[in-house]
């Protein structure tokens, strides 16, 4: 069985955040309002359905979901965690105020349903929500669920200070205040229509009475970060760090128990091993699939493909500082005339067929192409010759000996930063290398541990990297990755790339207050952002993953496969109990 190693208790780590309380859950109510719509009644979704581990389930309650995963999570705090391992973890043990629905709509909360708010209310002037939080939410050591929580929450989400990376983008978030035990206010400096969206999507609700006597130097490596105690419906059980970890199902959690009693995240770092695994019935659920391994698993009677929308791109990142000494320019890649020669020089369509096929679409902007409303980087055919040019142009002559390009003593070489993690973008980084040879500039391939590749980005310890990004709904999230303020270890900006001008049109659109006059302004930021070339986005990803039959998911976003991982169901069956109200 996948779960004998969880017996063996001394090489798994058991800390856990201190309890203080202890409660049972209570009923509440629900309603409402958009900010320009009428008052209206806001009902959660009705989700839940049976499931079953390698045979047909003997009752509502399977035991087990067993989910790989490409690297180990980084920590299980929200603020602080950065990759999307880890995200699809800790938003089984913690929650938002409010969830979007499948249509990720950002303007207004029409489209979002009650999570651990059960109502919210605007004020007239829509300037601040007040957040009225379900009152049978309980934290899993039994204290209640309060206003303060909320309030300590907003605190620590931004706070980049303490290291939170979603601090960006909270920056039209003035305050929280508590009106009483069960409401918090959110207040705004100005009025967007993507208010709601701020409020309610990064910032998830963290346990104020287990984290505020902690320093806030501390929070992002307290033991909270590996062992934390959240309001959803799954519990932290335990962690082995490299292996696997654990959450089982939370029996009293206020929207009924979850369908499965178990899910155990397990770490496979090699994607061609975790298809063998997912083959070998070790594995129920894997959320990506190389092009080359699609048709072995749709040629596998017990497994389905799946397909869900993709927020998800690979860029080729320069990193504009220098290595040695982040004060200065990159030698080589501060330079934007080499930036463009490198764009110029790859065959993004070639990459795309070579490497991924049906799993991925040649990028068309900066963001992934739901984010954007017009083609940024229309097909252009590489131009090695061009390149060349370029490069002479700009001072960087080849060496006739070796072809290789050199300007003063300075050789045009850069270390290309790849996780072992993705087999995709190590083929990829091989092809770009080849690509980039023709124009003489000679690329060393780095293959390096995915959260080591993490921390090397955070210290800006790189040339370029293959960054794959899961973008946010909004393209307000550009104020994470680009923007100066944003930049590493900070923040999330690990190309460090400042540029005045694009900043003050990605504000403008932020806080623009018409639709209309915010698409225009961020067309005009992300031109500003293509020209300077801080990267060469590469390609779109498209979703496609497997499944173990009879396991249906649902809910499959575009924003996470996870986000309803809790009421995934078996065929058409209904369980006895685990049903969202």
């Amino acid at each position: 069985m996948i779960d004998a190693p969880l017996e063996r208790g001394a090489e798994l780590a058991t800390r856990v955040c201190p309890t203080k309380h202890g409660a049972r859950p209570r009923g509440g109510s629900r309603w409402a309002r958009t900010w320009t719509q009428p008052a209206r009644v806001a009902t959660a979704m009705a989700l839940a359905a049976a499931a079953c581990r390698r045979a047909p389930p003997s009752d509502a309650h399977p035991r087990e979901l067993v989910v790989s995963l490409a690297a180990d999570a980084d920590m299980l705090l929200p603020p602080f965690t950065a990759t999307t391992q880890a995200a699809a973890i800790s938003d089984q043990i913690f929650e938002r105020l409010a969830d979007p629905d499948s249509t990720l709509n950002t303007i207004g909360d029409r489209d979002y349903r009650p999570r651990l708010a059960d109502r919210w209310q605007w004020a007239s002037d829509s300037l601040s929500i007040a957040f009225h939080v379900d009152p049978r939410a309980r934290w899993q050591d039994g204290a209640p669920v309060t206003a303060r929580d909320v309030r300590f929450s907003f605190r620590v989400f931004k706070d980049s200070a303490a290291g939170s990376i979603a601090a960006p983008l909270l920056s039209n978030i003035d305050s929280v205040s508590v009106r009483d035990s069960m409401t918090a206010v959110v207040w705004f400096h100005t009025r967007t229509p993507d208010e709601f969206y701020t409020a309610t999507y990064s910032p998830r609700i963290l346990p104020a009475h287990l984290l505020d006597t902690i320093a806030p130097e501390r929070w992002r490596t307290s033991a909270c970060g590996r062992a934390p105690v959240g309001s959803g419906p799954y519990r932290f059980v335990r962690w082995a760090p490299g292996t696997s970890i654990q959450l089982d199902a939370d029996t009293a959690y206020r929207e009924g128990r979850p369908v499965v009693d178990r899910i155990l995240f397990t770490v496979t770092r090699d994607p061609g091993v975790a298809v063998s695994r997912l083959l070998a019935h070790e594995i129920d659920f894997l959320d990506r699939i190389a092009a080359t391994d699609v048709p072995r698993v749709r040629a596998h009677p017990e497994l389905r493909l799946v397909r869900w929308p993709s927020e998800e791109n690979v860029s080729l990142l320069f990193n504009l500082r220098d290595p040695t000494d982040l004060s200065r320019p990159h030698p080589v890649l501060g330079d934007a005339r080499v930036r463009r020669a490198i764009a110029l020089a790859i065959d993004r369509p070639a990459l795309v067929r070579g490497v991924l096929g049906e799993t991925a679409r040649v990028a068309q902007g900066p963001f992934p192409a739901v984010l954007l409303d017009s083609v940024f980087l229309p097909p252009v055919s590489a131009d090695c010759a061009g390149a060349g040019r370029a490069l002479d142009a700009a001072g960087w002559l080849r060496d006739p000996r070796t072809g290789l390009r050199r300007r003063g003593g300075q050789p045009l070489a850069v270390r290309l930063l790849v996780p072992t993690s993705s087999p995709e973008r190590v083929a990829g980084a091989v092809v770009l290398q080849a690509q980039l040879q023709c124009a003489g500039i000679d690329v060393e391939i780095d293959q390096t541990e995915l959260n080591t590749s993490i921390d090397d980005l955070e210290k800006g310890q790189f040339d370029a990297t293959l960054l794959d990004l899961k973008w946010d709904p909004s393209p307000a999230s550009a104020r994470q990755i680009w923007a100066g303020a944003s930049a590493a270890p900070a923040g999330s900006n690990f190309a460090r790339y400042e540029n005045p001008e694009f900043d003050a049109l990605l504000d403008s659109a932020i806080s623009a207050n018409s639709e209309e006059r915010g698409r225009r302004l961020y067309r005009r930021a992300w031109s500003v952002l293509v020209k300077d070339v801080p990267a060469v986005w590469l390609y779109d990803l498209v979703n496609v993953g497997a499944v173990r039959k009879p396991f249906e998911p649902r809910g499959l976003r575009a924003d996470g496969w996870w986000s309803d991982l809790a009421w995934w169901g078996v065929g058409a069956s209904l369980p006895q109990g685990g049903s969202r109200h």
